[in-house]
């Protein structure tokens, strides 16, 4: 079993923000029950396992992708 990492974590983390967001909104925490009670859908490889791998390559691209978009800014905003 593969251990959860930087960027699979963070994977998770962000999915677990995204559903509190619909189970604990407009004051409603997100407490142990309600956490509970809540199906948090991953990926899976063809074994039905979490797929450690496609969330860790996601979660890379991700931050890839953020960071490019972030530098062209500080670029275009030295040249100008």
């Amino acid at each position: 079993m593969q251990k959860i990492n930087k960027y699979n974590g963070k994977f998770i983390c962000t999915s677990i923000e995204r559903v509190s967001k619909e189970k604990a909104s407009y004051g409603l925490q997100l407490n142990g029950s309600r956490l509970n009670n809540t199906n948090l859908l991953l990926p899976v490889d063809k074994e039905g396992n979490p797929h450690w791998e496609y969330m860790s390559q996601f979660m890379q691209k991700t931050e890839s992708d953020k960071l490019e978009k972030a530098l062209e800014y500080i670029y275009i905003y030295i040249l100008a």
